[in-house]
């Protein structure tokens, strides 16, 4: 289903004010700007949500015009494909394919360190993904990752069409029962 025009807006004044955090302006005329796609979502979701919103913000706001954008596949905690790409092949849909579909665990523990390793100049991250991968398996590790300026640069959009800024982080849900049970030897 795609967003809806009052999310389009929503999420564009929230990639403005994202902009207008002290520090985070950009400077001179390219904005740097990075696109995080869950690969374990319908590559169709993926490539009308992508284009929906980008060309919604190129068409809201003038920083949008001349982008760097770092385009980054989630495919499992520890396999990312990263490389740049231009604005209009994610609006035509070249750069999601349905070969890239995997559907593997993942956790935002190692996105995050990616995210803070090699796209900290981003002045945004957007991050298309699930609810259910947005859960952590050491939520210290994650916030640490996250501050000083990286948790205030990202926009959360969900598979079920809602998005969220400064989400609350959940860990990743532990089996709880003992390995054997008490007076057991």
């Amino acid at each position: 289903m795609p967003l809806t025009d009052l999310q389009k807006k929503n999420i564009n004044k929230t990639a403005q004010k994202i902009l207008h955090i002290p520090g985070n302006a950009p400077k001179g005329n390219v904005l740097e700007m990075a696109l995080v796609l869950d690969c374990s979502l319908d590559p169709e979701y993926i490539r009308q949500t992508a284009k929906d919103v980008l060309a919604f913000l190129r068409k809201e706001g003038d920083p949008f015009l001349n982008i760097r954008l770092n385009l980054i596949k989630w495919k499992g905690d520890e396999d990312f494909v990263k490389y740049v790409s231009s604005y209009p092949d994610v609006l035509m849909g070249r750069e999601i394919d349905d070969a890239d579909i995997a559907v593997n665990e993942k956790h935002l523990d190692t996105l995050c360190a990616q995210l803070k390793k090699f796209y900290a100049r981003s002045k945004i991250v957007l991050l298309i993904t699930d609810k259910k991968n947005c859960t952590c398996l050491n939520l210290e590790q994650v916030q640490e990752d996250m501050k000083p300026f990286l948790h205030k640069k990202m926009i959360y959009i969900y598979e079920d069409d809602t998005f969220a800024y400064l989400p609350q982080i959940m860990p990743a849900e532990t089996s709880d029962e003992p390995d054997s049970e008490p007076g057991e030897e």
